[in-house]
């Protein structure tokens, strides 16, 4: 059964080109596809991830884009820093957002309030904007 928060959650995102679908369980953003090696699959950007309380999972794969993640209390997990790659930007609109399982090449941009990045790796600097974020 779907919620009524992921009901909501789904018609405020928007994504451009990104392969996006939602379930009883959340929403996942990228294809499932096979990883073969040491190589991971492109995957299509998704545009701003917005809405609250929403449970995202991003899929394995490298996102050459700005990932950008508006509301509160979103919880967002990739499937671990050596799988789940950010050829860009990691952009936190809002408060209380729990963000983990990336890895950012790009600059972490934190303009919100008790965020929690956890289990993250960045090759470039964290941007904090905020107050009581941790990373």
């Amino acid at each position: 059964m779907v919620t009524r928060s992921l009901l909501a959650g789904a018609a405020a995102l928007f994504v451009a080109g990104a392969a996006v679908s939602g379930c009883g369980r959340g929403i996942y953003v990228g294809e499932k596809a096979p990883i073969h090696g040491e190589a991971l699959p492109l995957q299509d950007c998704p545009g701003p991830l917005r809405g609250d309380r929403m449970k995202i999972k991003i899929l394995p794969g490298v996102y050459q884009c700005d990932i950008v993640i508006i509301g509160q209390r979103n919880r967002v997990r990739g499937y671990g820093w050596k799988k789940t790659v950010i050829d860009g930007r990691l952009i936190i609109e809002g408060d209380s957002n729990s963000i983990g399982g990336l890895r950012v090449l790009g600059e972490t941009i934190v303009a919100g309030h008790s965020n929690k990045l956890r289990k993250n790796h960045y090759d470039d600097q964290v941007i904090d904007d905020g107050h009581n974020n941790s990373y």
